[in-house]
C-alpha cells in the first residue's frame, strides 16, 4: 500500500532512530526503500543491520553522490510499488501512528492528492515549537490550527505562492499517481524541490492537512536549507520557483507575492564582483522582471538604511 523512501546522507547519527519510528509503525503494509548517497560516515554500517528484515524491499548505495536530495527523490519514486509514497527524511523521525491517522484522510476524498501533519520542531534535541505556530504567526494565517481539505488552487494562491507552507517533506504522504502526473520535477534544484514539487502537485489536486503533530523535525545547521541561506546559493533556485508562478499562476495580490520574493533574495552586493556579475546575468535570463524587481529593491533597502544612519548620526 505504501513506499517508505529514506534518502540518507551522513546522517549516521539520527538514521537508526529513523528506520525504527518507520518500522514500528502502527500501520504495516509498506515496504522500505534505504537509499544512501555515498555518506562518509558510518552511515552504511547502520543500513546493513537492516539488510534483511521482511519491510526492507531495496537497499541502494550511489557510488557517486548525486549532489541533490531530489535526485534520490526521484530515483526513490521510480522504484516504489505502493499506492503511496512517503519521503522519511533520515534526520527526522516519526510518531508510530503517522501512517495510519495520514491514510485515512485519503479515504475521505479521492481527489486529494497529498496529506500533510503538523511537526514538532527540535533544536539540540529540545522541543522548541511546531511548525504550524510558526506557519500561523509569521503568515497570520488561522487554518494550521484545524484539519482540513482545500482545492489545490485555494492552497496555491492562499500559502504556497508566498513560502513553502508544506514545510517539512518528512510530513507529507504522496499519493503516487499524483506524484507521476506532476512530473517532471526540476531535480537539478538543491535546496527547493520540496516546495517547486508541492505546487506542481496543488496545481492538479486537492490537499489535506492534519492538526496531529505525528511528524518530528530536527532544525540544525545541516539541514539542506540553512546551508543554501548560508552560502547564498538560493538566489538562483527562489527564481526558478516565482517564475513558475509567474507563468502557470495569477495570484490576486501580486504585491504581496513579490514582497516574498524581495524578502528571499534581500543580499547585500557588489557589482564589482565579476563572479557574481555571471551569476546575476543568469538570473536575468530566467527572468528579467524578477531580476529587476530584486534589484529594485535592493537598492531602495540600501538608499533606506543609508537615510536611516544619516538621520541617526544628525540625531546624536
Amino acid at each position: 500500500m505504501v513506499s517508505v523512501i529514506v534518502p540518507n546522507y551522513n546522517y549516521a547519527r539520527f538514521l537508526k532512530q529513523r528506520i525504527d519510528s518507520v518500522l514500528n509503525q502502527s500501520y504495516q503494509d509498506f515496504e522500505l526503500i534505504i537509499l544512501d548517497d555515498c555518506s562518509t560516515d558510518n552511515s552504511k554500517t547502520i543500513i546493513e543491520q537492516y539488510r534483511n528484515h521482511p519491510k526492507v524491499s531495496q537497499i541502494v548505495y550511489n557510488e557517486k553522490n548525486s549532489g541533490s536530495t531530489f535526485k534520490q527523490w526521484e530515483k526513490g519514486i521510480l522504484l516504489a510499488k505502493g499506492q503511496y509514497v512517503w519521503i522519511a527524511e533520515s534526520d527526522d523521525w516519526a510518531e508510530h501512528d503517522f501512517l495510519e491517522k495520514l491514510l485515512e484522510k485519503f479515504t475521505i476524498d479521492s481527489e486529494i492528492g497529498l496529506v500533510y501533519c503538523n511537526s514538532n520542531r527540535f533544536v539540540n534535541e529540545l522541543f522548541k515549537d511546531t511548525l504550524s505556530d510558526i506557519k500561523i504567526q509569521i503568515l497570520e494565517n488561522n487554518k494550521w490550527k484545524y484539519d482540513y481539505i482545500h482545492d489545490g488552487k485555494f492552497e496555491l494562491y492562499d500559502s504556497l505562492v508566498l513560502c513553502c507552507s508544506i514545510n517539512n517533506a518528512s510530513a507529507v504522504l504522496f499519493k503516487k499517481e499524483v506524484l507521476l502526473e506532476a512530473n517532471p520535477f526540476n531535480v537539478e534544484l538543491k535546496y527547493l524541490g520540496d516546495w517547486y514539487c508541492y505546487l506542481k502537485i496543488a496545481f492538479i489536486s486537492k490537499i489535506a492537512y492534519l492538526n496531529k503533530t505525528l511528524n518530528n523535525y530536527r532544525d540544525h545547521s545541516d539541514n539542506i536549507s540553512k546551508k543554501a541561506t548560508l552560502e547564498n546559493n538560493h538566489l538562483r533556485e527562489y527564481f526558478l520557483i516565482y517564475h513558475w508562478i509567474q507563468k502557470n499562476l495569477n495570484p490576486k495580490n501580486k504585491r504581496l507575492v513579490y514582497c516574498y520574493f524581495e524578502g528571499y533574495t534581500k543580499h547585500s552586493f557588489s557589482l564589482s564582483d565579476i563572479l557574481l556579475k555571471k551569476q546575476y546575468l543568469a538570473l536575468f535570463k530566467i527572468s528579467s522582471n524578477l531580476f529587476f524587481r530584486m534589484i529594485q529593491y535592493r537598492i531602495k533597502d540600501r538608499i533606506i538604511i543609508l537615510l536611516k544612519n544619516i538621520k541617526r548620526k544628525v540625531i546624536i
